[in-house]
């Protein structure tokens, strides 16, 4: 998706470029030449183009402006202030911070984990599992939530770290169960 976001914005702005460049370039004909660019505007593939690059515009215009809307609230960097200095910490760390410390557990896959840092003082965690092992689930959370949390506070410096932890016993394990 980034890829297709970054070659909209290319396009859009060689698009924007070439309508500046020519509403410039009209503005500085004498009154005798803009007669002959509106006939030559007035041709139908001239149109045509005008008319599929306008459509361009106006699809990647209301693109952008539904992302922004929809991820408005979703901050892509964290910066964290200490009195040794500032950090700036991408969503994606933060994520493969947690990734990470499930790895450490054989057959636990991480289906979605949501972190946000609370005005640099505390960070909050929600981490959903799939278990495809067998494991006691009580003592699985639990290792699973201390190792999220030293890695979250190892990656940020923040030692008020608050990790929720969901399990879900995958199919496939069940299924083994059942055999």
């Amino acid at each position: 998706m980034a890829k297709a976001k970054k070659a909209l914005r290319i396009i859009v702005a060689i698009l924007q470029i070439i309508v500046g460049a020519a509403i410039m370039a009209y503005l500085f004909l004498g009154n005798d030449k803009k007669a002959s660019v509106i006939d030559y505007l007035g041709k139908d593939v001239v149109r045509i183009i005008i008319l599929i690059s306008g459509i361009v515009l106006f699809v990647t215009a209301l693109i952008f402006i539904i992302d922004v809307i929809v991820h408005k609230k979703e901050k892509r960097m964290v910066l964290l202030t200490t009195p040794q200095g500032s950090v700036m910490i991408t969503q994606s760390s933060l994520r493969g911070s947690v990734e990470s410390s499930a790895s450490l557990f054989t057959g636990v896959n991480v289906t979605k984990s949501v972190v946000t840092i609370r005005n640099g003082e505390s960070v909050k965690a929600e981490v959903k599992c799939l278990v495809f092992d067998d494991y006691d689930f009580n003592q699985l959370g639990e290792n699973l939530r201390q190792e999220v949390s030293k890695g979250l506070r190892t990656l940020t410096g923040i030692e008020d770290v608050n990790v929720d932890v969901v399990l879900d016993k995958s199919q496939k394990s069940e299924e083994r169960e059942l055999k």
